[in-house]
């Protein structure tokens, strides 16, 4: 998967999946305002799992991780 590629598949439970191995900066916040409104619409629980080449970087004291 290269960067600004989201990939989006919807398990046999209804479950959503979102794979990402990275955004660049010009498509970040579109990008965390698509999977907010698809949390936020889709109800339920959200969890967030690192990959394992994932970092965390902040900006004006908001922490992102990649």
């Amino acid at each position: 998967m290269s960067n600004d590629e989201i990939k989006i598949t919807i398990l046999a439970d209804g479950t959503i999946k979102v794979e990402t191995d990275g955004v660049g900066q010009a498509n970040h916040l579109s990008a965390d305002k698509l999977l907010a409104t698809m949390a936020r619409l889709a109800g339920g629980n959200t969890e967030t799992i690192r990959k394992p080449q994932a970092h965390t970087h902040s900006h004006h004291g908001v922490s992102h991780t990649h």
